[in-house]
């Protein structure tokens, strides 16, 4: 009898108790998610943080140094930049538009990369070889060289911007999706479903689905982290974000001409991108060790 009470009361954790334990027992885990906590915060009540509008300009305040330096002020506690502008304001605000690019970015290359790759890898033959030949095209133009070329013939803007990068980022899931399918359609289960006629679309979202979605979510984080670097990059080389919007990269852009003489004015955008994509990279590293049912060492 005691026995069995003892059975019943070991009832295994729910799957967010287990995956909370999971995430708190991981040093890089734990990091990567408060990381991506604060950003989100700081994104959405960014209105309610920042002491200061990012566009306001007081010339009195011009290239003003951190707080700690000489001729620095506990208001401006990262210094001004060089139409006074507080630094803090701004990257504040920056957190906005380089996180909304990197994520809605990110949401329409992995809808358009999973759908071709679920279509590749299933029905095979020649839609699998015009398929796979159309991605060997993007992969084989590097992915800043051609969003460069389209927003200099398209304009900038952070709608056409998330436009570009997803539209050159879908690659890398069209090919990871097609090989997991290509292995699933081999299963029993798909098997036994294409045996009593089971239609194509219904084995796909019924079946292959569900099983590439852990490898599908991963992918999404780490590429979150690559296309703020892409964000930040083409908005550096000065055809992404434009000003007066505020965006990391626009920040970097106008701090490179200070760089030797006002550090604070490009480098504190600088350290936000690297915190940042730091601590997605953890994050999705975490998913990844957890998702992948071939990794023995998580339990």
């Amino acid at each position: 009898m005691g026995k069995k009470n003892a059975h019943k009361g070991a009832n295994p954790p729910s799957g967010f108790r287990k995956y909370a334990g999971l995430l708190f027992r991981s040093q890089t885990g734990t990091i990567g998610f408060f990381i991506l906590l604060m950003i989100l915060i700081i994104a959405i009540f960014a209105p309610h943080i920042a002491p200061y509008d990012p566009t306001s300009v007081d010339l009195r305040g011009m290239r003003m140094p951190p707080f700690w330096m000489e001729g620095g002020s506990m208001e401006h506690i990262l210094g001004c930049d060089n139409l006074g502008r507080d630094l803090w304001s701004r990257i504040i605000y920056g957190t906005r538009v380089s996180l909304l690019v990197g994520i809605l970015s990110v949401l329409l290359a992995g809808a358009f990369g999973i759908v071709l790759g679920m279509v590749s890898g299933f029905y095979g033959g020649w839609i699998d070889s015009v398929i796979m030949r159309v991605t060997d095209a993007f992969f084989a133009i590097p992915r800043i060289l051609m969003a460069m070329v389209v927003l200099m013939v398209a304009g900038s803007s952070v709608g056409v911007l998330i436009l570009i990068i997803g539209g050159t980022s879908w690659v890398p899931f069209a090919r990871m999706i097609r090989s997991e399918v290509l292995a699933l359609k081999e299963k029993e289960f798909v098997k036994c479903s294409r045996s009593i006629g089971t239609k194509g679309t219904v084995i796909l979202l019924r079946h292959i689905l569900p099983n590439v979605m852990s490898s599908f979510i991963v992918l999404c984080t780490m590429n979150i982290a690559g296309n703020i670097i892409s964000e930040a990059a083409l908005s550096f080389l000065g055809v992404g974000i434009q000003p007066p919007t505020v965006s990391w990269g626009v920040m970097l852009a106008e701090g490179r001409k200070f760089l030797g003489t006002h550090w604070w004015i490009g480098t504190f955008p600088g350290i936000a991108i690297t915190i940042s994509v730091l601590g997605i990279m953890f994050l999705g590293n975490w998913l990844r060790d957890v998702l992948d049912p071939r990794n023995q060492g998580i339990k």
